[in-house]
């Protein structure tokens, strides 16, 4: 059932529209979350920087997610707005190591 007002409308449910509904909805915002239907089938997954890691700890969501059966992702290499891939090293990162994220599975907790 829809509310019957919004505050924010928050559209997709990966890791940045998650983290900001849950933080939407802690600050006591009414907060309408909308994601495409699951079209079945295999998803493509994603990685999670380093960065991620304070950001789960302050949601209380880490524990969940550390032990959720994602892999860790020691680097990555990428190609945005240009041919060039440039690769990113997380070895020497102060968060430690960035995460292969199982969508599906993180869609589920």
């Amino acid at each position: 059932m829809l509310p019957s007002t919004v505050d924010v409308l928050v559209l997709g449910g990966g890791p940045a529209g998650l983290a900001t509904a849950i933080t939407l909805a802690r600050l006591g915002h009414q907060v309408l979350l909308l994601t495409r239907p699951d079209q079945g089938g295999d998803k493509i997954g994603e990685s999670l920087a380093p960065a991620a890691t304070p950001i789960l700890r302050q949601l209380g969501m880490w524990e969940r997610f550390v032990t959720g059966g994602h892999l860790p992702c020691y680097g990555n290499q990428s190609c945005w707005g240009s041919a060039d891939l440039h690769y990113y090293d997380f070895i020497n990162d102060p968060n430690g190591h960035g995460w292969h994220l199982d969508r599906p599975l993180f869609e589920c907790q």
